[in-house]
């Protein structure tokens, strides 16, 4: 019985030893793929520095829509929302359940209104189930700074319009 204990022990110990340097190889290379990760968005956002924003707000626009498709009763609360992303009606397929926003590029350059307010026009692709369908935008970008918790940070609102 003494042997049995003592084996069962042994093993355990090893057990756990080899799973404390597996841990540590797995530790070591996610500090790398986050190192490697924190370089690739600063190339995008050079060509483009609102992209991701940009293409979460006009994301954020047609779930809205396909929210507001699914539930009429919450129609009133959606309106309210969508005008504070659009100034003009983006057409959305019919009969479509979800859509993805895809392929988000610039066309032309960046143009600076004033201090605080921008203009760029951009080519983006939806899909989903049964359609593909590209179409442009121009964005205006407001950003002004703000402070929160005495950190200042860059306060940013997108509003799409038809070109």
């Amino acid at each position: 019985m003494k042997k049995l204990v003592s084996i069962l022990c042994t093993v355990f110990l090893i057990g756990c030893a080899n799973v404390s340097e597996e841990k540590q190889f797995a530790t070591s290379d996610m500090t790398e793929r986050e190192a490697t990760e924190e370089v690739a968005p600063l190339e995008v956002e050079e060509a483009f520095p609102f992209a991701t924003v940009t293409e979460q707000k006009l994301q954020e626009y047609f779930d809205l829509l396909v929210l507001k498709n699914k539930h009429p009763e919450l129609k009133e609360t959606i309106v309210t929302q969508l005008k504070q992303l659009t100034t003009d009606s983006i057409t959305f397929p019919k009969g479509q359940d979800a859509v993805d926003v895809k392929n988000l590029s610039p066309l032309g350059p960046l143009v600076k209104i004033n201090d605080t307010l921008q203009e760029q026009s951009f080519l983006y692709t939806i899909a989903s189930k049964s359609i593909l369908k590209t179409d442009t935008l121009t964005v205006q970008i407001s950003s002004k700074p703000i402070q929160i918790d005495g950190i200042e940070t860059l306060a940013t609102k997108v509003v799409f319009r038809k070109n």
